[in-house]
């Protein structure tokens, strides 16, 4: 017996997911050739921010696909209804896709995009990271959030994403300078931990300067006005703090960090808000893919 897909089932199923529209009405090949071009547009447009004009092109693809959909269905007549056209058919290729992203997401590693110029030279706006999620006890990916837990151990000058303190619902990405316990002074861009001066070397006249914090070696930028010290500011456990017009020093309370940016006078860092609760920790950064 022949079957004929619905057109208006075939239009809403576009609209919610093209790949699924398409599976409805039969054109397996379409969906799979669909979804790779959509896909390879938005990574690519991600990736590439010169490209960006790419991720327009695969939105404008998915809101017309709906309204081609709305004419080619009248033509489609199909012997036999695949198995993939019914509804338990596109539930199972939907979650065969989406549950193992998800988890991936939630689980194990997650990407995020640098959106200031807060950790540069390091992390240029723009930049793209990979967040180790696995044993930091924080899962949660597109709002869906799945409880905080006790992080993983974190070591001087890591890279670390984690909620801010002060907006939950807002991701940053700092270095960690002091761990719970540490004695921390910032003066100027001058880093002591417990009583011993980091070592940093200036590398040119544009402000670059190599900082070394325990073992890890790593490139601040300490250019423009001086960090503002002299600033009224309250935050948990700030009385474990002493402020003067150039510095800082504080001890880091138990299961907190004490974070800053690597563009020294150019960042809202715990010298500003406080301490990282280490429940906030999203994860390490692993992976940096640079803008072009």
């Amino acid at each position: 017996m022949e079957w004929k897909p619905k057109r208006w089932v075939a239009v809403v199923l576009s609209l919610f997911s093209s790949p699924l529209g398409l599976l409805y009405i039969g054109k397996v090949r379409w969906a799979i050739g669909f979804s790779i071009l959509v896909l390879a547009c938005a990574v690519v447009g991600t990736i590439f921010p010169g490209l960006a004009a790419l991720m327009y092109v695969a939105t404008a693809m998915s809101l017309v696909l709906p309204v081609f959909m709305f004419f080619v269905v009248r033509r489609v007549v199909l012997q036999v209804r695949p198995w993939y056209s019914r509804a338990k058919g596109m539930l199972a290729i939907a979650a065969a896709f989406v549950v193992p992203i998800m988890a991936v997401r939630i689980f194990l590693y997650e990407p995020f995009r640098v959106p200031s110029v807060a950790m540069e030279p390091t992390l240029p706006q723009g930049a793209i990271l990979l967040a180790k999620k696995a044993g930091y006890g924080h899962y949660s990916a597109y709002g869906l959030n799945l409880g905080r837990g006790s992080s993983a151990n974190l070591a001087h000058g890591d890279l670390v994403v984690f909620d801010f303190p002060l907006k939950p619902a807002t991701t940053y990405v700092k270095r960690v300078i002091g761990l719970p316990g540490d004695i921390v002074k910032v003066e100027g861009t001058q880093v002591t931990l417990n009583g011993v001066p980091s070592p940093n070397k200036q590398l040119d006249d544009s402000g670059l300067v190599e900082e070394q914090l325990q073992d890890v070696r790593y490139t601040i930028l300490a250019q423009g006005a001086g960090f503002p010290y002299w600033q009224e500011r309250t935050f948990p456990s700030r009385d474990q703090c002493h402020f003067t017009e150039n510095s800082i020093e504080c001890r880091v309370p138990d299961g907190h960090y004490f974070v800053l940016g690597d563009n020294r006078n150019n960042s809202a860092d715990s010298r500003l808000w406080g301490f990282v609760p280490a429940d906030h920790v999203v994860g390490k950064v692993v992976k940096v893919f640079f803008p072009f």
